[in-house]
Order: structure tokens, then sequence, then C-alpha cells
């Protein structure tokens, strides 16, 4: 039985700015000094990051005890979470009645039931859908999500299963001067991602109505890009598929431009012995408090020379510039040579454009390395605490489709079976 992405979508706060402007912000918060001003600019410039989003103004949230910091993330997430959702639900022309299981992915807040059951409602999910919730992983929460999401789409034959991961990290900004605490509140960020998966024997196919349906709601009138199914290879050792199409309009007409097959591998993890210092998630009477040691990129670095295997395409989690420099040195010491440039180039693209998203956050960078049109043997991979480094393999190959132009069903056929399905299956 195969279980597949059928579809991801996107959300972030519509309170975007730009990094020097909350880092100003922050400045004057802290009430820093001339000379420590200087170093936190420096900080500021050269951290990879232009722009994040929040729920919030920054102003507004750190003088917020705990509880009070947790009714703002009951307020605020499922609403993000519901616009990501509405995206995967449409990329992927599933209806909300067909959710059956629901897992939500978080580390920055919790209510009972709270933002769980308030997702289901504003979503407008099923009285009767499964929920499960994984809480305080950190970034690599999301692949753990994924894993949860494929089994249970495996244990449950039908089950169209919905993951989101949401995170308001801005709601942990805590006026403290402690230099870790600084780093995390120059590098984390606000957003939701949402993924439709199923075990469905097929990829679910598009009408032409449905479509131009899609492409009027969601996309410029010249072009529609859609996510087809991923397939996940669960630790049962089940492969399947995932088919990333791309629509466009052309003379009335719709046709899937490109699509891709990607195998998705087992999931593998990696504890580093003697890090558990170096990142931790700590809840404190003000907020959550994240301690990033300067020893994370070394051990990262050292991590990637075997975590990576032989991949040269990767979807790397953006924890930060210093992270992806590690992770780029660490594949160039390999004696297979460094990571692709479209694998370095998403993931500083998502950290360029909205910062850390914690678990989230590498579903972001995973998407617009497919759109870049990368193929091969690929990786996913997060780092959180422990210090953990948590992958997926995939492998991606394209595959034939046939132009829509009419109200028939389409199915997206593959090519061939490619060398590294071969080898897994």
């Amino acid at each position: 039985m195969s279980v597949r992405i059928e579809s991801m979508g996107f959300a972030t706060p519509v309170l975007e700015r730009t990094q020097h402007d909350i880092g100003r912000e922050q400045a004057q918060l802290w009430n820093l000094s001339a000379s420590s001003q200087e170093r936190w600019q420096r900080m500021v410039d050269h951290c990879g990051i232009e722009r994040r989003a929040a729920v919030m103004p920054l102003q507004e949230i750190v003088s917020l005890t705990t509880a009070q910091r947790m009714k703002c993330f009951s307020q605020h997430a499922p609403a993000l979470a519901a616009r990501a959702i509405e995206q995967a639900l449409a990329r992927g022309n599933r209806a909300a009645q067909d959710i059956t299981d629901l897992i939500v992915v978080t580390c920055t807040g919790f209510e009972s039931p709270g933002p769980l059951h308030d997702i289901c409602v504003q979503a407008g999910l099923s009285a009767n859908v499964r929920t499960s919730q994984i809480g305080f992983m950190g970034c690599f929460g999301g692949i753990c999500g994924l894993d949860a999401a494929a089994g249970a789409a495996l244990r449950h034959e039908g089950a169209v299963v919905l993951l989101v991961c949401v995170e308001l990290c801005s709601l942990h900004l805590r006026n403290d001067r402690d230099a870790q605490n600084m780093v995390a509140s120059l590098l984390f960020a606000d957003g939701a991602a949402a993924l439709v998966v199923s075990n469905t024997a097929v990829l679910r196919a598009f009408s032409q109505r449905n479509a131009l349906d899609l492409l009027d709601a969601h996309a410029p009138k010249s072009a529609l890009e859609t996510s087809g199914a991923i397939a996940l290879k669960n630790n049962l050792d089940m492969h399947s598929e995932l088919a990333l199409g791309r629509i466009q309009q052309t003379n009335g007409d719709l046709a899937i431009r490109r699509a891709n097959s990607i195998i998705v591998g087992p999931r593998q993890a990696q504890r580093i012995p003697g890090t558990a210092h170096a990142m931790s998630w700590q809840i404190t009477d003000a907020g959550f408090a994240m301690t990033l040691d300067r020893s994370v990129p070394a051990h990262i670095e050292l991590a990637a020379q075997s975590s990576l295997g032989d991949l040269k395409q990767c979807a790397i989690h953006p924890g930060g510039a210093a992270i992806l420099d590690a992770m780029e040195r660490g594949s160039n010491a390999r004696n297979c040579g460094g990571l692709s440039a479209e694998s370095l180039l998403a993931a500083r693209g998502v950290l360029r454009d909205h910062g850390n998203m914690s678990s989230g956050s590498v579903f972001f960078v995973l998407d617009r390395l497919l759109q870049s049109g990368a193929t091969g043997d690929m990786g996913v991979i997060a780092f959180g605490p422990g210090l953990t480094v948590d992958q997926l393999q995939l492998c991606v190959t394209p595959i034939n489709v046939r132009d829509a132009h009419s109200d028939q069903t389409k199915v997206l056929q593959p090519l061939s079976r490619a060398p590294s399905e071969m080898a897994i299956g």
C-alpha cells in the first residue's frame, strides 16, 4: 500500500517586517549600550535573514507571563493553521470533510482542547476526525509528524491524514540580554505548513474543471503550481511515490507540464553523544527559553559527513546561516563532494524570506527545492534538541503525464523504475 503526500500548503502572519527594523526594536527593548548595539548590528547584518513575520508586535510580547503567551497562542495559531490547510486542500483538490485524521505538531504553545479543537472547527473538519498532537520536539518535529502521518495512513484503509505544523516562535521573545536568548531572538519566526497524506493506490486525478477552479482561486491567470503526491517509505520498508505537477493555462486548455516521481526511503535519526546541553527548549515563567550553544554548528558539520551519505540534493532545515554553512562544509568534506547549489539556495532562500519557523520550515524548503526542478536522490533533514539530526531519504525521477484537455480523469504514468527505486525495493 502506498502512502502519499497529495499536497502541501503554507502560511505566514500578515505582520511581516524587515530584519533590520526588528533588530532596532529589539535593541531598544533590551536597552543595549553603544558597544553592545554595534555587536548586535553585526549579528543582524550577517544572519542571512531579510524579513520575518509575527502574529503580534514584539513590544506587546516581552512583558507577558507564560500563561498569557499560551492564551495568545490559542488565539492566533488556529487561524494561521487554517490558512495553510485551505491552501493544501485546494492544491490537492480535497474537501475538508475528506480528512479522517489530524496530526498537529508544535513546540510553541499548549492548551487542551485548545488549538487542536479550534483547528478542526476553523478548517471545517468532521467531528469524527481522529486527532493527535506532537509537542515540544523542536525543529525536527515536522519529520516526526510526517512519520506519524504515514503510520496513520497505513493503519486505516482509506485514511486521509492532515499534518499541520504551526509555530508561533515570536511569542517567546524574552527581555533577557543573555547571549543565547539574543541569538534565538535573531532567528525565529512564525509560520505554518500543512500536508495532506493518504494511502491512495494512484495519484489523485485532476479534471479540467477542477483545475480551472484551482487556477482561478489560488494562482495568477498564467500558471498554477500544485503539489501532486508525495509518497513515503516508513520504517516497515513500504515505499511509494511523490509527483509534483506543474499546471499551466495555454489557449484556454490546461496541461501538466512537468511532474516528478519521488521515492521516499526510510527515516533515520542520529543523536550526537554529549550534546544534550548544546540545544534545549525549556519552559520558564516568562515564556519558553532556547539554549543554542556556539558548538552546535561544529557538531552539525561533523554529523553532515556521515548522515548525508552520498546525497547531493537535500531539503535542509534553515536553522540559521551558521547551521547552513556547517552543512555545506560538512558535505564538502565527503569523498563524494558537496551538496548541490539548488539545495543550499532553497534553504538559504527560505531563511532569507521567513527566518526559522521551527518544525514546518523544512517543508517550505522541500517545496522550494522541488519547484526548482531538482531530481535524483534527495534527503529531508532537520535538527533538534538532543542534539538530534533527523532525516528522510527521497529519490526524484521524471514521469510522463497526459495533457488535460477534457473533463476526463488524468492519471500520471511513471516512466520507469529509477536505479534508486530498484535499490530500495
